[in-house]
């Protein structure tokens, strides 16, 4: 069964038991008071009865003998005699002294039913009470029962009319909730089947209509997935490639002797297969990062004492290619719980990220922030900056602003990729600031909790 046919059969299971509770809550409850509607009617015929009844106990001192009295002739009012065959006589204890079946006499009423009674007093006191209708037997005239007849039609009729009319409504608000479902279904076959720009209409602010949202969102995010993995892919067999093609036809030179194992022939074969090394062990080290498998060995670290350290590494160097390094480091910095080689890895990283794009004569600014919650750390340099269009990127694997730079000098586009891995591990985040000409700063934030 489909959905809308389940749902549609709920909703008329629903409708039924709902009108059927309801029909017969107002038949019995129109029922019982059409009874005693009548009961109190026809108590109010009875007053031509009443004086002769009371006559009767004076003249009596009581109620020995009233069931003949009631049965010979003619009653008092032409109205009362049509009511014979249901009058009912209550003594003083309310028992029945005077019914149409013997079985009730010597029986007491409900007190509901003894109160609606035409009370008979003498002397002010209560004597008995007088009775007339549906009152045990339930038994209607015709006329009457026609009457509850009409009026029970009338319910099944308004019920009937209440069924096809939120039948229809339900038809119409079944077609609002399956005709999303169906778009949703029908978009996610065209995506399992590769169509990754397919997008469904949202038509609506509501719950579908946010999941029409979430499910475009699903789509946007499969699709830069998809188009992430295929350039990853062509770019490491791009990275792969340039190094091994170095190395093969070095290694056909030496075999055909186009020149002899030199020491320095050999150091470049060497420094060749190091880049093959290098890009697949940060290959695997970003693939354990993104899954959440790197292990972290966390200790309380001074992170004041390891940015001097490798400022002390890298100053040396930096200073060949005539570039100053400034370090700003605030007092009193306290110790936070990181895996201390993880975060050299990430300042070395931006290091080297900021070395490439700063000319000769330039400066890089290794900073450090003490906030309330968070330490910041930043490498800003004097470069040619980052274009707004190239800023959201730079953190992607593979990613490098300047295509046409040299592999071996540049670097395979992954050094911030890791280092965003990693400040995310320690439950940090990174960011970069830029302007075309004015340089470039790269930060993370690392918590103190």
């Amino acid at each position: 069964m489909s959905f809308r046919l389940k749902l549609f059969g709920s909703l008329i299971l629903v409708i039924l038991v709902a009108i059927l509770a309801v029909y017969l809550i107002a038949h019995r409850s129109t029922a019982e008071q059409f009874r005693l509607y009548v009961i109190r009617g026809e108590a109010l015929r009875l007053e031509a009865l009443k004086s002769a009844l009371i006559d009767y106990y004076r003249e009596h001192g009581g109620w020995e003998g009233v069931r003949e009295f009631l049965a010979q002739g003619p009653l008092p009012g032409g109205l009362v005699q049509a009511l014979r065959p249901r009058l009912i006589l209550l003594g003083p204890d309310e028992r029945v002294l005077v019914a149409p079946d013997p079985r009730l006499l010597g029986q007491r009423l409900p007190k509901g039913l003894a109160q609606e009674g035409l009370p008979l007093n003498v002397e002010g006191r209560r004597v008995g009470a007088l009775l007339s209708g549906p009152v045990v037997s339930q038994v209607l005239e015709p006329i009457e029962r026609g009457f509850l007849s009409s009026v029970n039609r009338s319910l099944l009729l308004g019920g009937l009319v209440a069924l096809a009319a939120a039948l229809a409504l339900g038809a119409v608000l079944l077609r609002q909730l399956t005709t999303p479902l169906k778009e949703l279904t029908a978009a996610t076959e065209r995506i399992a089947a590769g169509d990754r720009e397919w997008q469904v209409r949202i038509k609506s602010k509501d719950e579908f209509g946010q999941l029409g949202e979430a499910f475009n969102r699903m789509a946007m995010s499969l699709k830069r997935s998809e188009e992430l993995r295929r350039r990853m892919l062509a770019d490491i067999s791009h990275e792969l490639r340039t190094p091994l093609t170095v190395i093969r036809g070095e290694l056909e030179a030496l075999r055909d002797g186009v020149f002899s194992p030199t020491p320095e022939k050999l150091a470049e074969l060497e420094e060749e297969a190091k880049l093959i090394d290098r890009l697949v062990e940060d290959l695997h080290e970003l693939a354990l990062a993104e899954a959440g498998e790197l292990r972290l060995e966390r200790g309380p670290t001074d992170l004041g004492r390891l940015v001097e350290r490798l400022a002390g590494r890298v100053r040396g160097r930096l200073a060949e290619e005539g570039i100053e390094l400034v370090v700003e480091l605030p007092a009193g910095l306290p110790k936070l719980n990181l895996d201390s080689d993880r975060i050299e890895q990430v300042l070395h990283n931006l290091l080297s990220n900021a070395e490439r794009y700063t000319p000769e004569g330039g400066r890089i600014t290794l900073a450090v922030e003490d906030r309330p919650s968070e330490i910041i750390v930043s490498v800003a340099d004097t470069g040619k900056g980052i274009s707004p269009e190239e800023l959201p990127r730079i953190f992607e694997r593979f990613y490098r602003g300047e295509q046409s730079r040299s592999r071996r000098h540049g670097g395979a586009g992954l050094g911030l990729a890791i280092a965003k891995q990693l400040v995310e591990a320690h439950g940090g985040r990174i960011w970069a600031e830029s302007s075309p000409g004015k340089g470039t700063k790269v930060s993370f934030a690392l918590p103190k909790a």
